[in-house]
């Protein structure tokens, strides 16, 4: 193609596909970025461990799940602190047929779900309190006894 031809077909606009223009599907989902107070709130819910398994964990080595998709205003209720491991489990791929005046195709969908605390985990279980035994000073009535005699 001459560089005439390329530059005439630059200026157009980019022809979309039609099942699209007539659905009306065109329209991308954007994320809603997760506020730093929410982040914060359900950071301090979570103790500063995954929710899933308890591991400890800093803000940034764990991950915000989502309970509703993420363009929803994200609020505490609907987050969910997780580690990277227990973050994979949060989400179930599904394929869902959509089907349009042209044509029928497959076109996969994620299901989010709550993952649960899982209670085989070691870090929930409760360390047993280990108090230390004060020695008894306690003098028992013999013990007087001898030591007054002795005297």
């Amino acid at each position: 193609m001459s560089k005439k031809k390329l530059i005439l077909l630059e200026g157009l606009p980019k022809i979309k596909p039609v099942g699209k223009l007539i659905l009306g599907v065109d329209r991308e989902e954007k994320r809603v970025r997760i506020p730093s107070d929410t982040r914060k709130a359900v950071y301090d819910r979570a103790k500063k461990r995954c929710e899933c398994c308890g591991m400890p964990l800093r803000m940034s080595q764990g991950e915000f799940h989502h309970l509703k998709k993420p363009i929803t205003k994200p609020r505490p209720s609907n987050l969910q602190f997780l580690c990277p491991t227990h973050h994979k489990l949060g989400h179930k791929w599904k394929t869902r047929t959509q089907r349009t005046m042209l044509e029928t195709k497959k076109v996969p969908n994620i299901v989010r779900k709550k993952v649960r605390k899982h209670p085989s985990s070691p870090y929930w279980r409760e360390k047993p309190k280990t108090t230390k035994k004060k020695p008894t000073t306690r003098k028992t009535k013999k013990a007087t006894r001898t030591r007054k005699k002795a005297r």
